[in-house]
């Protein structure tokens, strides 16, 4: 069994539960509450003289980040696990002639994949919801203006990979508690930690994954914490996540290859 053929597999698994529709879901319900926010304050959040599409896109971009980015990675992290831990299912899927580090570096993947896809089809939403908001409302001036894609799909892949190591790190606690509730109660705790510590200049916050895509994403940015480092441009997020998605994969491939299954 190939790598495709493993990744292939999960992706059936998902498709016999709830969690093919998480994502779209989701990122709908987001994209109806910008929608009703920018229709019901248009005066408000209208200004004439500057380009419309560079608000709007930041200011959506941040709504996803609050409100979707992180949560819907702890969410799709259980919902990749459920079906093993409710079955109790480890034996027989380590029975398969495959390592033990394809499987999981398959369901990752997925994860991954899933992960991926809420971003791009937010970015998407965000730009067909734009014009159509110029449509509705002239006084947004969409439609005398071009939107910046290339700043669009640059912060939605920067939200994107500051949300790596908090998957990962997710994937690890759920191979280590096996079970749903202990790693959520973590997940969901970890994020209002992360909030907390996005607010405030303590320098933990730079090694602390919940508070990545918080801190990646702030267009205002003053605090020393949330001023991008010298890194070849990168943010201190965009590292950081890099580096513990490496560590918890790492320790997640090694702590399986050594787990007796009983």
């Amino acid at each position: 069994m190939n790598a495709f053929a493993l990744f292939r597999a999960e992706g059936r698994k998902i498709k016999s539960s709830t969690t093919i529709y998480l994502v779209p879901v989701t990122v709908t319900l987001l994209l109806a509450v910008v929608f009703l926010a920018h229709n019901l304050d248009v005066h408000r959040l209208s200004r004439i003289g500057e380009n419309p599409w560079t608000r709007f896109i930041n200011t959506t971009l941040t709504s996803y980040v609050m409100m979707l980015a992180s949560p819907l990675c702890v969410l799709l992290t259980a919902a990749v696990f459920h079906l093993e831990q409710r079955a109790d299912a480890w034996k027989q899927l380590y029975s398969l002639p495959r390592s033990r580090s394809g499987i999981l570096l398959a369901k990752l993947g997925l994860l991954i994949g899933l992960n991926a896809l809420a971003v791009v089809l937010y970015c998407l939403g965000v730009w067909a919801l734009g014009y159509w908001l110029g449509s509705r409302f002239p006084e947004y001036e969409m439609g005398f203006y071009a939107p910046n894609l290339s700043a669009l799909w640059a912060t939605g892949s920067k939200i994107f990979v500051a949300t790596l190591g908090l998957t990962a790190l997710q994937f690890w606690l759920h191979l280590f508690f096996k079970s749903i509730i202990a790693p959520l109660g973590i997940g969901f705790f970890g994020l209002i930690a992360g909030f907390i510590l996005s607010t405030t200049e303590v320098s933990v916050t730079r090694w602390f994954p919940y508070s990545y895509p918080l801190i990646v994403h702030d267009s205002n940015a003053t605090s020393a914490v949330h001023r991008e480092v010298i890194l070849g441009g990168f943010t201190a997020g965009f590292i950081g996540s890099l580096l513990w998605f490496l560590a918890c994969v790492l320790v997640s491939l090694w702590w399986e290859e050594r787990r007796e299954i009983y």
